[in-house]
């Protein structure tokens, strides 16, 4: 069962939550095994399957990133091929080192300067990601588009990677 089905929704990686919700709600009242009381083990157990079903849709369509991970799945990107391009990997590798120095010598500008590189990359990737997504939700719904997708999905998740390390520096 595709989940964008399930609620009415149309394919897209930017959708209306309080829709979402609603329909959730909506369906969630009709399908809820406690209203198959009465009924055989069968309906209560088809109940049940449905309800966890629509569970699991819901988590996954309201989460910007699970959304758009199940929309590369469900296109059949998220198989093989999940290198990302030499060039970020090489700036997300002098990252690394630079944290790697800072473990051994803390210095507080440095950590600062990293900060900086990393909210600039971020925000440089997050702002190509979203070009990309428009582009699909706008009626471009190609493979190179979602590639293009994919590779920012991708390069998100690496960036959060780096950004978690950075937070133990902080905390430290």
């Amino acid at each position: 069962m595709d989940y964008f089905d399930l609620f009415g929704l149309e394919e897209q990686f930017d959708i209306d939550i309080s829709k979402l919700t609603k329909k959730y709600y909506a369906l969630s009242r009709t399908e809820h095994p406690d209203l198959q009381s009465s009924s055989s083990s069968d309906q209560v157990d088809d109940a049940i399957e449905k309800t966890e079903t629509l569970n699991v849709a819901y988590e996954v369509l309201k989460d910007k990133k699970k959304r758009i991970e199940y929309i590369l799945q469900i296109h059949g990107l998220m198989q093989g091929d999940q290198s990302i391009d030499p060039e970020f990997l090489m700036e997300m590798m002098e990252i690394n080192e630079q944290l790697m120095e800072l473990e051994l010598e803390p210095d507080e500008n440095n950590l600062k300067t990293i900060w900086v590189a990393w909210e600039d990359k971020a925000s440089e990737i997050e702002l190509d990601g979203l070009t990309w997504m428009k582009k699909y939700d706008n009626g471009e719904k190609t493979e190179e588009v979602l590639l293009q997708v994919k590779d920012y999905f991708l390069k998100s998740k690496y960036l959060l990677r780096i950004k978690e390390k950075l937070s133990t520096f902080a905390s430290a």
